[in-house]
C-alpha cells in the first residue's frame, strides 16, 4: 500500500508537470499569434495620426504637359516601381508608363484577345531587374518590355485546369468567356515563379498552386476549406500578397492571415469580430446588415509598423456621420491595438490627420517598400488645397485646372 501510495503522489506530480508545461506550450503558442480586433474596434474610433508612421509626404502631377486623359485611377489600376509610374488607360485601352517625374515615356501594350494583348488588368508587377512588366488579368498574364514595350511573352494560366461549359463569366463589356471550374483570385510572382490562390466551383477545395517558369505546376499547397459560398454562389477564394519578402494569404473569410513557409502555410494573424458573422457567410445580402468583415476588393495593406483595411461593419456599429458601413481600419502592430479612423467632416473622408505638412487627409490604395501611394481628382485635389495649410498642395494646385489628370501622393514610410 505504501508502494501504491507513492506512486499515486508521483504519478500526480507528473501529470501536474505535464499540464504546466503544456499549458506554458500553449501560451507560447498563443502569443506567436497577433489578433486584429476590429470588433473592439468599432469602440475605438480615433485621429490617427501620418507622422507616426511617415516621415514624408510629396505630391505629383502626372502628365501635366502631355495630351493623355487618365481619369479616376482605382488600386489595381497603377503601379508604381522606384524609376516608372504604370497607369491603365481604360478609354485609351493600353497602359501609360511615366517617368517618377510625371513625364510620359511611352505606351505599353494593348487592350484586346490575341497574343500580347490583355484582356483585364487586375494587377501589375514590375521587374527593372529583368526588364519586365507583368500584367494580370482574365485568364492570363502578359509581360512585356520596358524599354520598348514589346511582348516578350504570355501565360494562360486556364490551360492547367480542365475546362468545364458550366463555368460561365461575364465580363464588365457584357462579353461572356467560358472557364475553367477553377477560379483564380489572384496571381503574385515572386522569384520567377507564379503563385495562384485558386478555388474549385465544383467542390469548394481552395488551393494555393505555384507554377515555375516554364508554365508547369510545381506544388500545390491546401487551403482550409470551409463550405461557405459568397452572395454570387461562387467559392470564397483567398487572395495574397507579398510582405517581408514572403507570400501571405488571406483566407477567404477573411479570418485569418497565413504566410508560406515551404510548401506549407501557418497562421500568423487572426481577425476577431466578436459575435458578428462574416459578411461572406450570409446567404442573402438582407442578412448582411447583421455582419462585420475586412472588406474583400479594397486596398489591405502591411508594413512592419501596422496593417490598414477597410472592414464592412454592421448597421448597428455604423461610426461615420455619412452612414456609410464601410469604414478604414488600422492596427498598429507595436501596441496591438485596432482602431476605426476617424472621419474627418470638413474634408468628407476617413485618412491619416497630415500632421506632416498641413495638407490633406491621406489614406493609401497601395504599399510598396517603405512607400505608400494614392491617386487624388484634379479637381478634389484643388478644393482639398483650399482647406489646408500645405505650401506643397498650394503650389501643386495652382498648376492644376478641373481637367488635370490626377495627382499622385506619395508617403515615405518610417
Amino acid at each position: 500500500k505504501m508502494i501504491s501510495i507513492y506512486n499515486m503522489k508521483l504519478l500526480s506530480r507528473i501529470i501536474f508537470s505535464i499540464a504546466v508545461f503544456l499549458h506554458i506550450g500553449c501560451s507560447n503558442v498563443e502569443t506567436r499569434y497577433e489578433v486584429i480586433d476590429l470588433a473592439g474596434a468599432v469602440h475605438n474610433v480615433e485621429p490617427c495620426k501620418l507622422s507616426t508612421y511617415a516621415s514624408n509626404i510629396d505630391y505629383l502631377p502626372i502628365g501635366s504637359e502631355d495630351s493623355v486623359l487618365l481619369g479616376d485611377i482605382y488600386d489595381h489600376m497603377f503601379l508604381v516601381d522606384e524609376e516608372h509610374i504604370f497607369i491603365v488607360a481604360p478609354k485609351m485601352k493600353c497602359i501609360y508608363m511615366f517617368g517618377r517625374d510625371g513625364k510620359l515615356i511611352r505606351s505599353i501594350g494593348q487592350r484586346g484577345r490575341a497574343y500580347g494583348e490583355y484582356t483585364a488588368t487586375r494587377s501589375m508587377m514590375s521587374d527593372s531587374g529583368s526588364d519586365l512588366l507583368m500584367v494580370e488579368g482574365g485568364n492570363k498574364t502578359v509581360f512585356y518590355s520596358i524599354t520598348d514595350g514589346s511582348c516578350k511573352g504570355e501565360y494562360n494560366f486556364d490551360e492547367l485546369f480542365h475546362k468545364s461549359k458550366d463555368q460561365l463569366m461575364v465580363a464588365r463589356d457584357g462579353r461572356s468567356q467560358i472557364l475553367s471550374n477553377v477560379t483564380i483570385a489572384k496571381i503574385v510572382m515572386k522569384d520567377k515563379k507564379f503563385y495562384l490562390a485558386t478555388g474549385d466551383q465544383s467542390t469548394l477545395d481552395q488551393a494555393l498552386i505555384i507554377v515555375g517558369e516554364n508554365g508547369a505546376i510545381e506544388s500545390r499547397v491546401e487551403i482550409r476549406k470551409t463550405e461557405v459560398r459568397n452572395f454570387f454562389n461562387n467559392v470564397l477564394t483567398a487572395s495574397i500578397y507579398e510582405y517581408d519578402n514572403k507570400i501571405n494569404l488571406i483566407h477567404g473569410l477573411q479570418d485569418t492571415i497565413y504566410q508560406l513557409e515551404g510548401e506549407r502555410l501557418f497562421p500568423r494573424i487572426a481577425i476577431n469580430y466578436g459575435n458578428y458573422q462574416t459578411l461572406s457567410t450570409q446567404k442573402s445580402r438582407r442578412k448582411s446588415n447583421n455582419s462585420m468583415q475586412v472588406a474583400v476588393g479594397y486596398p489591405f495593406l502591411e508594413s512592419p509598423a501596422m496593417i490598414a483595411g477597410t472592414v464592412f461593419l454592421p448597421s448597428s456599429a455604423v461610426v461615420y456621420s455619412n452612414g456609410s458601413q464601410y469604414s478604414n481600419f488600422v492596427y498598429d502592430k507595436a501596441s496591438r491595438k485596432s482602431v476605426i479612423v476617424d472621419y474627418q467632416e470638413e474634408f468628407d473622408m476617413a485618412g491619416f490627420i497630415n500632421d506632416i505638412d498641413g495638407g490633406m487627409p491621406f489614406w493609401p490604395q497601395q504599399l510598396k517598400g517603405n512607400k505608400m501611394f494614392s491617386f487624388v481628382d484634379a479637381g478634389t485635389f484643388i478644393e482639398m488645397s483650399k482647406k489646408c495649410n500645405s505650401p506643397k498642395m498650394k503650389e501643386v494646385a495652382r498648376k492644376l485646372t478641373e481637367e488635370s489628370n490626377p495627382v499622385l501622393v506619395e508617403v515615405t514610410l518610417k
